[in-house]
């Protein structure tokens, strides 16, 4: 039984650790989109520049913590 919840709360944590990891690479995979575009035509942009500078805060944001209780709270659905 115990172990049973002890694997049950494992479960839980890696999955919660697994959707930060995807939810990371698609904000890097937005930043990078961002430098990519407005480096396209050799100028950016000041607009460029707010969404370059956006998606930088995005992916530095939230701390671990942050990130693995709105993790949790996405899984539970609460």
């Amino acid at each position: 039984m115990i172990v049973a919840a002890i694997i049950s709360i494992a479960v839980i944590l890696l999955g919660a650790r697994w959707q930060l990891a995807k939810k990371k690479l698609r904000q890097v995979r937005t930043l990078i989109d961002k430098v990519d575009d407005a480096l396209y035509d050799d100028n950016i942009s000041e607009q460029e520049f707010r969404d370059i500078f956006k998606a930088l805060v995005d992916v530095a944001g939230e701390t671990e913590t942050e990130q693995l209780i709105n993790g949790l709270k996405a899984r539970t659905g609460t």
